[in-house]
C-alpha cells in the first residue's frame, strides 16, 4: 500500500500504520503518513498551502481506496515535510516513526 501512495505526484515517501479508535481499542483503522515535496507540489499543483496539499493528497488516496477492498481502505491521512526515519539500509524504522506520530497527536 505504501508503494501505491508513493506513486502520487508530490509524495516522496509514506508510512502505513494502524490507529485504534478512541471509543473501541479493538477497532483499528489504516492510516498513512505522507511526506510531500514542497517544490513538486508548487510546480505540479501551484500551491504551497498545507491545507490545499492535504486536500490534493487526500483526493488521490480516495482514488486508491476505490481500487482496494473495503477492509484495506486508508481511513486517515497525516502530511509532513519531515522525512521518515530509516535504517542505514533504507528500511523504515516503524517503531520510531510511530513514536513520532504519537508525540505529535
Amino acid at each position: 500500500m505504501e508503494n501505491l501512495v508513493n506513486k502520487i505526484e508530490g509524495v516522496s515517501e509514506s508510512f502505513i500504520y494502524g490507529k485504534t479508535s478512541k471509543d473501541d481499542e479493538n477497532d483499528i483503522k489504516i492510516h498513512v503518513e505522507a511526506v510531500y515535496d514542497k517544490e513538486v507540489m508548487k510546480e505540479m499543483y501551484n500551491t504551497e498551502d498545507k491545507d490545499e496539499i492535504y486536500k490534493i493528497i487526500n483526493s488521490k488516496i480516495k482514488e486508491i481506496n476505490k481500487t482496494m477492498p473495503l477492509y484495506k481502505a486508508i481511513r486517515g491521512l497525516e502530511i509532513t515535510e519531515e522525512p521518515i526515519a530509516k535504517t542505514t539500509t533504507g528500511k523504515l524504522k516503524r517503531y520510531e516513526e510511530l513514536a513520532k506520530i504519537k508525540a505529535r497527536n
